[in-house]
């Protein structure tokens, strides 16, 4: 899926909607203020969430220093996803019920590598309050509250979640906060919970508004209903709502007017601050494997439907490369039998008629 579109931007014609600079300074502004917020007041989470067990579940540094730690977990990154039931691009496992989005959502974990540490003078993980060790592609809501992932029900959608984990980064972020916690008294030290809360499910909200602004522009292009949130922030903030719902409408009536391509749609749709959709596109380093395909599909068919819609609306001749790929991806899908690999009854069923739909589109 990932061959159907690229980072780079090709593209010479872009636009810029002024309209969204308010809302869009006032997410960030917001975002950060939560995540202060988030370090300050924890809240506290159960020991048996699945990140705060897979923390438990590492093995010992020893007298290993924190890159050869490092080095050492890659080579055994894949023995640990699997004892804590987290799908590898070898081995597959049912999503969670509600543990990160809580209410009707299942959560399907993935073990990837997302980027590489760089490393401080003194051995540990630089800036490592600010590590994306753990990161959503894709989430069902619209909402821009800004709630953490932590399990409570934070609205009536139904859907999935697909979080990517990168357990060799965490372990580092980890140890590292650790390391400053034990330089304080040991009734001033923070335990494996509140990390994971204040710096990993805080974190995660980077990726997550993004997500929930693309989800809301999308929601404006199919006339369906925004979501309601079903959670009280964790910190008052400002609603932006209305400005961006007042932008999309016209950021959507632009491209129809320029009978935009696909590349047009993905270069000119704004997310948040100095931020397209193409900037949000869901890269990874997942090989395509028969066990990870149903992921896949599920990470990127959002992005995938809506191409397909520009595609089919504006008929644009640059665009017809698109189509034969998609074409190419149901292909190899019926023939890896993608939809009969997914671990889960509900899932399943999805994917099937999302596939089939696109094969009657195309």
């Amino acid at each position: 899926m990932q061959r159907l579109f690229t980072p780079d931007s090709p593209n010479r014609n872009q636009k810029v909607f002024a309209g969204l600079f308010q809302a869009q300074r006032g997410l960030d502004k917001a975002l950060e203020r939560v995540k202060a917020k988030a370090i300050s007041a924890p809240r506290r989470l159960k020991d048996t969430q699945p990140l705060v067990k897979l923390l438990d579940s590492l093995p010992p540094m020893n007298a290993m220093n924190m890159m050869r730690y490092y080095d050492y977990l890659e080579d055994i990154e894949t023995d640990i996803a699997h004892g804590q039931q987290i799908s590898t691009e070898i081995s597959t496992y049912p999503p969670l019920e509600g543990e990160f989005y809580g209410g009707n959502i299942v959560d399907i974990l993935v073990a990837t590598t997302l980027t590489r540490p760089q490393w401080a003078s003194n051995g540990l993980l630089a800036d490592w309050s600010n590590a994306n060790a753990v990161r959503v592609l894709y989430h069902p809501s619209s909402d821009l509250n800004l709630n953490l992932p932590d399990g409570q029900k934070q609205h009536e959608e139904v859907g999935y979640s697909v979080i990517a984990v990168d357990i060799p980064l965490l372990a580092v972020q980890y140890r590292t906060w650790a390391h400053y916690e034990n330089l304080k008294p040991i009734d001033q030290r923070g335990s494996t919970n509140q990390f994971v809360y204040q710096y990993v499910l805080a974190n995660m909200l980077d990726h997550q508004l993004s997500i929930s602004l693309m989800n809301r522009y999308l929601r404006h292009y199919l006339g369906e209903a925004q979501t309601k949130s079903a959670l009280k922030p964790i910190l008052a903030i400002p609603s932006f709502d209305g400005s961006v719902d007042k932008e999309y409408p016209d950021v959507i009536d632009e491209l129809i007017r320029m009978n935009a391509s696909i590349d047009d749609v993905l270069d000119n749709v704004p997310l948040r601050l100095d931020q397209c959709m193409r900037d949000a596109l869901p890269f990874n380093r997942l090989v395509s494997t028969r066990q990870v395909s149903w992921i896949l599909w599920l990470i990127w068919l959002p992005w995938i439907k809506h191409a397909t819609s520009w595609y089919l609306t504006t008929q644009q001749g640059q665009d017809r490369d698109f189509e034969n790929a998609i074409k190419r991806e149901l292909r190899r899908a019926r023939s890896d039998k993608t939809t009969l690999v997914a671990p889960h009854g509900v899932i399943k069923d999805l994917l099937e008629i999302e596939l089939e739909g696109l094969k009657l589109l195309i």
